[in-house]
């Protein structure tokens, strides 16, 4: 058979080839030179006219053999493993002779168990070269960096912040005139709102503005420096109004800068420092007040403490120089007018006392409830013997507490009891005293008589009065009538 290269019996296009023989044979990459054949114009196949050593080699290694001479489809579309080679080569080539353009192609031969590159460049005169090289090395390396870099991609994309690298632009002196986007993650693009292109742009392309806030300056100190760097900033120009927080770090001739929104953050700090604003103006405003209602309460207490020392004053003199006239019945009238006004001059000192709360803590000392039952009853005399009352009282405890607000508290609970009777019926008011868990109390009240609302409404006054609300256990009254 005729050797591929022979110079007898050349085959129609080869003299094109012959002159560049050599130079081809030394090529590390295959070469096949095809000639178009027509029939009436129409391209039906190609001819082989050349084929160089390394294509021979590449052949062999995948026991091929490529005569000059031979048709592409016509001698190699029928033979097992080759036809899908023949029509893609064929394809390529009729692309290329209908459009005068080189064709560049990689792809996977099945039948070689192989990554192939291609290029088919036009030669005139309907002659085709084809280069082709094992690029397996190349697709899988370059497959790696894909997967590398789709990784990177991911990783980069499940961060919260915004991450952008920049590459360093420098004019002829070497000064650094701008930065130019080189990556960047999602949720850059959702803070900035980057166009699809965007790593075709420059910063200053995209945010002019950045060198009037002198954050292109910093950047370039950054790179020039090598220092990292951190910040915040408030950005209301190019589209954006937010405000940032920021930190740089060099990344070989260019920075990597990390950042995020801030904003809602921000908001919320200016929100809680105008709220302890207001809140110190109350505060303020409060003192203010209580200064004034104390002032008032020890001005109006003192007023009304002069009435009560002249009725006392008074009903003393009554008694010293006018006592025989008056009676038995008349002194103790006196008397007991004396012992009001006393107890009504007690009451405009606790009056005092409780106006003075919020800034001065009265506190708390043994109190004896026996005592401070029997001092009530004195205050209730009258109404007892006008109703005819029976009041009893059983082991009353001695506690800490405060005396005033415990003899208010007793004051209101009997009067209540004395106030609500049946017609025509004496009352009886029995006053016992346990002590009782908050548990218990919880248990206890639901399950008194029909006042029990009445009772959890006091009860709070009662736990507050006796024990102040950091104690657990409740020494206190329990009222029944």
């Amino acid at each position: 058979m005729e050797t591929p290269n022979s110079n007898h019996s050349m085959q129609p296009g080869q003299t094109a080839i012959v002159p560049h023989q050599r130079f081809l044979d030394a090529l590390p990459d295959g070469v096949i030179c095809y000639q178009a054949v027509r029939i009436g114009g129409t391209i039906t196949d190609c001819r082989t006219v050349f084929v160089n050593q390394a294509a021979r080699q590449i052949n062999r290694q995948h026991e091929l053999t490529i005569q000059a001479g031979e048709r592409l489809m016509a001698d190699y579309s029928h033979k097992p493993g080759l036809n899908l080679i023949t029509n893609y080569i064929s394809g390529l080539q009729r692309t290329v002779l209908d459009t005068g353009q080189p064709i560049s192609d990689t792809r996977w031969i099945e039948r070689l168990t192989k990554w192939y590159s291609f290029r088919l460049i036009p030669l005139g005169d309907d002659l085709i070269m084809v280069i082709y090289h094992d690029a397996t090395q190349e697709v899988e390396a370059k497959q790696q960096q894909d997967q590398q870099r789709q990784l990177q991609q991911s990783i980069l994309d499940a961060s919260l912040n915004g991450i952008i690298a920049y590459q360093a632009i420098r004019d002829d002196t070497g000064k650094v005139v701008d930065l130019r986007f080189r990556q960047y993650n999602e949720m850059t693009r959702q803070y900035l709102n980057l166009p699809p292109d965007v790593l075709k742009c420059t910063m200053l392309e995209l945010f002019p503005g950045s060198m009037e806030r002198g954050v292109m300056n910093k950047y370039v100190r950054m790179i020039e420096t090598g220092e990292p760097t951190r910040y915040k900033i408030d950005y209301n120009d190019d589209g954006l109004n937010a405000c940032f927080d920021v930190s740089v770090v060099k990344m070989d001739d260019g920075i990597v800068l990390t950042f995020q929104d801030i904003s809602a953050e921000v908001e919320r700090s200016r929100q809680i420092e105008e709220q302890a604003r207001q809140l110190a103006a109350s505060v303020a405003e409060l003192q203010r007040s209580n200064e004034n209602l104390e002032q008032f309460t020890y001005i109006a207490s003192h007023d009304l403490q002069e009435p009560l020392r002249k009725i006392n004053a008074f009903g003393s003199v009554v008694l010293d120089q006018y006592a025989p006239q008056l009676g038995e019945a008349g002194r103790d009238m006196i008397r007991r007018m004396q012992v009001a006004a006393t107890r009504m001059q007690v009451l405009i000192d606790d009056l005092l006392l409780f106006s003075r709360l919020g800034t001065q803590k009265n506190p708390f000392s043994l109190i004896d409830l026996n005592a401070l039952l029997a001092d009530v009853l004195l205050d209730l005399d009258e109404v007892i013997r006008r109703k005819k009352a029976v009041v009893e009282a059983r082991n009353l405890f001695t506690i800490p507490g405060d005396a005033s607000q415990l003899r208010q508290l007793l004051l209101n609970l009997l009067s209540n009891a004395l106030k609500f009777t049946l017609p025509n019926s004496p009352p009886v008011v029995a006053i016992t005293c346990q002590q009782l868990t908050l548990e218990a109390v919880q248990q206890w009240l639901p399950a008194a008589n029909h006042v029990a609302g009445y009772f959890a409404r006091q009860w709070y006054w009662v736990r507050s009065a006796v024990r102040g609300p950091d104690h657990a256990d409740v020494p206190a009254a329990a009222w029944t009538r």
